[in-house]
């Protein structure tokens, strides 16, 4: 991985309406040139399954505007590295609905 071009995120699951008060909580590196939105997405499937019926929302916090936005595809993606480019770890949330 290039280290100008790869992202280490904080990756928080978390199902929504569920009483469990944690979530599942891991970092993950990511190389901003190879990655699309569905390897980003099929990689947190793999390790994180979700179910049929369930809608996986994506949110990443945007420190400049501190507010969260939506992920839905390869444009939203390529926002979201470029959004604050200097920083190089950054909070990524997935919500089970």
């Amino acid at each position: 991985m290039d280290p100008y071009s790869t992202f280490i995120f904080t990756v928080r699951i978390i199902r929504a309406g569920n009483r469990f008060g944690g979530a599942w909580v891991f970092d993950w590196p990511i190389d901003s040139n190879t990655t699309n939105f569905n390897d980003f997405v099929g990689d947190i499937c793999e390790k994180y399954t979700w179910g049929i019926d369930e809608t996986v929302i994506m949110r990443y916090l945007d420190s400049a505007l501190n507010l969260f936005r939506t992920i839905s595809f390869d444009k939203d993606l390529m926002t979201m590295f470029k959004c604050n480019n200097t920083r190089k770890i950054k909070w990524l949330g997935y919500v089970l609905h």
